[in-house]
């Protein structure tokens, strides 16, 4: 928009001391930085017809108002290198606190609330823990936000049983921290556990080692398939396939398996690939499968 820093530094130096400025469709250019000469701004006079001829505001400066302000001179004041009589705009930061308490939430994601996606649930987490009133630490800048690191991402359908998330406070949560975050989450999300981490303890990102599944096997087919895969050794093709085995009980038959997440400790894989490779069932048919995450695996 051609807009100059320099008249956004006044303006705002302006705006703090009360100052007024004229609009200038009265014919008064203060020189902001649009291409030409501020005749063309002027659209409250010299156009007959288009708009009402509107005599200017009356707004007289104020005694106290710099020298360069009273001037009647177009932009003057804009256009000076220096303006000595004007002290310049600070920005006041807020204190950051000596400490920082960080937390770890323990949650699961059932029912309907397997259709949020990972970025809906991080955003329901960061308003429930707002609305509960905690001392949730935020970020600086123009835009801040809560200082909240989610785990590994949940594909979108897929319910778990325990999922993780990290939180820093300025202060530590109150014990009744789960029950005051449930209270404000729609149906599907349950808080497990919220607990205050050791200084030493890993951050998230470096805690989380892997993650378990089950599956229920709807056919005979899968369950000879994966009965041949755990015979066969199942992380001689998939090496990210950690552990596997099959539990029946009156439900019916269910294959579980656990899966690495650690990129330092080799190939990761996911509840699809996993399924594709031993079941041989596509990705595309796999919306039909039970599939549970029953625990984030986190190191210790």
């Amino acid at each position: 928009m051609s807009i100059k820093k320099r008249w956004l530094q006044i303006e705002l130096i302006k705006a703090k001391k009360e100052m007024r400025t004229e609009d200038c469709k009265w014919g008064h250019c203060y020189a902001c930085g649009v291409p030409g000469n501020g005749e063309d701004t002027m659209l409250a006079k010299g156009m007959p017809g288009a708009l009402p001829v509107v005599a200017a505001p009356d707004a007289p400066a104020r005694p106290q108002d710099p020298a360069a302000y009273r001037e009647v001179a177009k932009g003057a004041a804009y256009r000076q290198k220096a303006m000595p009589d004007l002290a310049p705009a600070e920005r006041v930061r807020p204190r950051q606190p000596e400490r920082i308490f960080r937390h770890r939430v323990a949650f699961s994601k059932t029912g309907d609330a397997r259709f949020l996606s990972h970025r809906n649930t991080m955003d329901v987490f960061e308003r429930a823990i707002r609305a509960a009133g905690l001392p949730a630490r935020y970020s600086e800048g123009f835009n801040p936000h809560m200082r909240l690191s989610m785990g590994p991402a949940l594909a979108l359908g897929l319910e778990s049983r325990h999922e993780v998330f990290d939180v820093d406070a300025n202060e530590p949560f109150s014990p009744d921290a789960a029950a005051r975050i449930g209270a404000k989450l729609p149906a599907g999300l349950e808080v497990l556990e919220v607990r205050e981490l050791a200084p030493a303890e890993p951050p998230l990102s470096k805690a989380v080692k892997g993650a378990r599944y089950s599956v229920r096997l709807e056919s005979a087919e899968h369950v000879g398939r994966a009965t041949e895969a755990i015979a066969g050794g199942a992380p001689s093709f998939l090496p990210a396939l950690r552990a596997m085995s099959l539990d029946a009980d009156a439900s019916g038959t269910r294959l579980r398996f656990e899966v690495n997440l650690d990129q330092a400790a080799g190939e990761t894989a996911t509840a699809k690939k996993v399924l594709e490779a031993v079941l041989a069932v596509p990705p595309d048919a796999q919306a039909s499968m039970s599939v549970v995450r029953e625990a984030t695996v986190l190191a210790g």
